[in-house]
């Protein structure tokens, strides 16, 4: 791509701009130094030649010299050739397959041959353009790239029909000003460089190379039309062509945890960690996997040894920052102050570069102020502090005002208002204050339905879908607590709606299936309570069970607040006749109220309901002795609450 700045005079107004948009498109990532160096030689190669010096391959329509396979005839492709991809040949010659010998066979001696550190550079002159260079490999033996210097720039939508390229998706590249500077189309290995003096933006410059990964990357990083199905695709593919691109595994990591596919998230962030153990970004994302898998204790150390890391920059620390706060308020000993600190830092951070010219850390920065908005609200209503019915709400408005203002004016992802909403829910849904959980939902699923109308791809579909559901789950239990069976019902079955349709895809981390936990166990309470119809109680708590039974769920949280559940589910499976299962859930949420009680987090009151439910239970069955003991329990419990 660097080689745009190319065709120009050396000492015009014109070649100092097409060399300030070769050094803003090298930001980002999609040339090296060694094609930097070809540009060079290039330019002083054009600028050089005179039609007497060269010789001509002649043609009527320029353009014919194009074409899409090197030879009549091709072998029809095998089904293990679907991801292979036929590069765009220019007069017999295609990167990456022809000789050197083969190109000067075909086109005659260069008019200009110029030596570089590595390689050369062919000159030639073609009927129809201004000039054509050929770039070697280091050993100039096998053609390389091919650049063609256009005689006047022309329309995208010319070149594109000439090339046959209209069928594929391109990459576009811009500037920091949001001003598109090139296209690429990475199954061709076309790059399409602009006449950047044109108002238009004409195509001055076509750039053939061999098929590689790294356009692939490029269009999946760049994308800001939620394509994910198809950037899913484009980062497979990059990881085949070019299995050592650590940051295309990485960007494969990310999307796949986004999407929900946790397996192929944690498979994808291992190999980019393994190809650059030293990337901070990296480390940060397999720190996070590793905790929503359970590891709360090894995410928390890795991400604060990025902290530690005198190489991390101010962007990345800001996340680092966020995370780590939330790694801290997760857990079974969660510490809101201190996570409320890490949450601040983040803030002060990532202010810092919410102007910055470089896009990809200004919308860091913006996406992560947001985030952490929303944190501190969190860290607030779960956490020992005063006016947390004033200050919560005010963190909450501003991080929707920050998410809107982002998503307005700065190309911000739109799934940031539903993450508010649903944090909104979220925190109200452990708060006393007084909420209405019907007006937010509704503006939720609004944005939600218009968000999946909006775009025509499944993968991103299912994720709006996912994020309803969370919606949904919040909702339900705000309006639960506060009296409003009815309407929680109604949100927790549409909730289970939207998790069931996505059901065949999803590889949920164990937060995931802890959160589906809770949604099968809020469905059964509510059956069981409000319709007395233990029996289908029952079927959605055998569904809840296994989320809270895993062997790693007391890494992840405090299990000691799923007392109250066990107690619950036990007295349902009574009533359906499980009794040797009701004394058993009874027993395990009376012990874990227990552990809770220990440690401060309940009131000893809390143990009267399951000691009693056992008095009870062991008495019907004829044991006795044991009825006797848990009825001495619960009246002692009942005395001492008493006297204090």
């Amino acid at each position: 791509e660097s080689k745009e700045a190319e065709s120009k005079e050396a000492e015009s107004k014109e070649a100092e701009s097409k060399e300030a948009e070769s050094k803003e498109a090298e930001s980002k990532e999609t040339e090296s130094k060694e094609t930097e160096s070809k540009e060079t030689e290039s330019k002083e190669t054009e600028t050089e030649l005179s039609s007497s010096e060269t010789d001509k391959i002649s043609g009527v329509d320029p353009y014919k010299s194009f074409r899409i396979t090197k030879k009549d005839g091709a072998t029809a492709p095998s089904p293990s050739d679907q991801f292979h991809h036929s590069p765009v040949v220019f007069d017999g010659i295609e990167p990456g397959d022809t000789t050197v010998d083969e190109l000067e066979s075909e086109w005659g001696e260069p008019a200009k041959k110029i030596e570089m550190d590595e390689g050369a550079i062919l000159v030639y002159s073609v009927e129809g353009f201004r000039q054509i260079d050929v770039f070697t490999d280091a050993d100039e033996e096998s053609v390389e790239s091919i650049l063609v210097h256009l005689n006047e720039p022309a329309e995208f939508d010319e070149i594109q029909q000439k090339l046959e390229l209209s069928e594929f998706d391109r990459v576009i590249f811009n500037d920091d000003s949001e001003t598109p500077i090139a296209y690429g189309i990475p199954e061709k290995g076309v790059l399409l460089t602009l006449d950047g003096s044109s108002a238009s933006s004409l195509v001055a410059q076509i750039s053939l190379e061999p098929i590689r990964g790294e356009l692939f990357r490029l269009r999946a990083e760049l994308d800001d039309e939620h394509q994910h199905s198809r950037s899913i695709s484009d980062l497979d593919e990059a990881v085949r062509l070019d299995p050592k691109d650590a940051k295309a595994h990485w960007l494969l990591s990310e999307l796949m945890s986004k999407v929900g596919r946790f397996d192929d998230a944690l498979e994808s962030g291992e190999r980019a960690l393994r190809l650059e153990p030293t990337n901070t970004l990296y480390r940060l994302t397999f720190a996070r996997l590793a905790a929503e898998d359970g590891n709360i204790e090894a995410g928390i150390r890795d991400t604060q040894s990025v902290l530690d890391d005198p190489e991390t920059t101010d962007i990345v620390k800001a996340r680092a920052e966020y995370q780590l706060g939330n790694l801290i308020a997760s857990g079974p000993d969660p510490v809101f102050e201190e996570a409320m600190a890490h949450h601040l830092k983040a803030v002060d951070l990532s202010v810092k570069h919410v102007n910055d010219k470089a896009a990809k850390v200004r919308r860091m920065a913006k996406n992560i102020l947001v985030e952490a908005h929303i944190a501190v609200a969190q860290d607030i209503a779960l956490g020992n502090f005063q006016k947390k019915s004033d200050v919560v709400p005010k963190w909450l408005t501003r991080a929707a005002q920050l998410g809107d203002d982002f998503i307005e004016n700065d190309h911000g992802d739109e799934t940031i208002r539903l993450r508010v909403y649903r944090s909104t829910l979220a925190i109200y849904a452990i708060m006393d204050e007084e909420f209405n959980a019907a007006i937010a939902t509704e503006e939720a699923l609004k944005e939600g339905k218009r968000l999946i109308a909006s775009v025509d791809d499944k993968v991103y579909q299912s994720l709006i879908e996912r994020e309803l559901s969370e919606v949904l789950l919040h909702a339900s239990k705000v309006e639960y607590s506060r009296g409003r069976p009815k309407t929680a019902m109604n949100f927790a079955s549409n909730s289970v709606a939207l998790l069931h349709s996505q059901a065949s895809e999803r590889q949920p981390s164990l937060f995931d299936e802890v959160m589906e936990g809770q949604l099968y166990f809020l469905m059964g309470s509510l059956y069981a309570l409000t319709r007395e119809d233990h029996q289908e109680a029952v079927s959605w708590y055998e569904k809840a069970a296994p989320s809270f039974t895993h062997e790693n769920l007391p890494n992840l949280v405090d299990a000691s607040q799923f007392g109250d559940l066990f107690v619950s589910m036990g007295v349902s499976y009574w009533q359906v006749g499980k009794k040797e299962k009701a004394v058993e859930l009874t027993q395990a949420g009376a012990e874990l109220i227990q552990q809770a009680v220990q440690v401060g987090a309940l009131e000893l009151d809390a143990l009267a309901v399951p000691y009693g439910n056992l008095a009870s239970m062991h008495k019907q069955l004829g044991n006795g002795g044991r009825a006797e003991h848990f009825a001495q329990m619960m009246a002692r419990i009942t005395k001492e609450t008493e006297t204090r």
